[in-house]
Order: structure tokens, then C-alpha cells, then sequence
């Protein structure tokens, strides 16, 4: 996940869309808001920048906010591509798939070496903060291990 990403949403679901991209290691570049008090201003160390902005760069767009149709009904009026918006549960699924594939390289490595193999993937403890998903969180468990 070498993306570099911009959310759009500068509250209290901007700031865990803030955490889930630390820790799924995703390099964040700044907030957006359309409240323009906010303009200039920094939440989680990051600046926070008018809607417009998107308008002049290429980063991928995180929403951190309730309000995702009524932003990206914005973004389509300020004529941002919203091919560039990608939601927090790709992003999560995105990481599993490439945790996943290590996960099975590594299985099949012990299993040629005639070792058991026992690791985690995900610690939803301790690694990954999601927020306010716990129960998807549980059916993406589920179709992991089916996978």
C-alpha cells in the first residue's frame, strides 16, 4: 500500500481514520474540511486544507466523516475524480489480503521444512485500531478463514 492518501473529514471519525491509516502503514498527506474555520489549522499534527485542494493533487481520498454521500456529491461538484476516494474498508481488506499472502508463504515455507507454523496475522488487541467496526471486523475474521 504505497498510496499516499488525504482524508477528508477533520472530527472525531476524520481522527480514527487518522489511526487506521498509521496502523495499516499508510502515509497520510493532510485533512480536508468544508467548515473553512478549520482552514490552516492542524488535528493529529497534520494541516488541515479547504475542499479545493483536491482539486490540484492526485492523492487517494479516505472520507472520515457520516456524511460520505453528501461529500462525495462535493468532491463531484468541484470536479475531483471520485474514482480517487477509497473507503476505510477496502484499505482494511487491502492490508489482510497482503497479510494474508505472507501468512500463506509462510505456512507453506514450515510445512516443506516439516515444521508446525503458528503465527497471527492480525491482532485486533494490539495492531490494528478500526473503530466502531467491531462486528465487521468479526465477518472479515470469519471469511479469512474460509479463505
Amino acid at each position: 500500500m504505497n498510496r499516499e492518501f488525504v482524508i477528508y473529514g477533520a472530527s472525531v471519525s476524520g481522527i480514527k481514520a487518522c489511526q487506521m491509516l498509521n496502523n495499516l502503514n499508510c502515509k497520510l498527506q493532510y485533512f480536508v474540511d468544508g467548515d473553512e474555520s478549520k482552514w490552516g489549522t492542524s488535528i493529529e499534527g497534520y494541516e488541515i486544507k479547504a475542499p479545493q485542494s483536491l482539486c490540484e493533487d492526485i492523492y487517494s481520498i479516505v472520507i472520515g466523516s457520516v456524511y460520505q454521500e453528501e461529500i462525495e456529491e462535493k468532491l463531484f461538484e468541484l470536479g475531483v475524480d471520485l474514482k480517487r476516494i477509497i473507503t476505510k474498508e477496502k484499505l482494511v481488506k487491502e492490508y489482510f489480503d497482503l497479510k494474508l499472502d505472507s501468512y500463506k508463504e509462510r505456512i507453506n515455507k514450515s510445512k516443506s521444512e516439516n515444521r508446525e507454523f503458528v503465527e497471527t496475522i492480525i491482532d485486533f488487541d494490539h495492531e490494528i485500531k478500526i473503530g466502531g467496526i467491531e462486528s465487521w471486523s468479526f465477518t472479515v475474521a470469519v471469511a479469512l478463514k474460509k479463505q
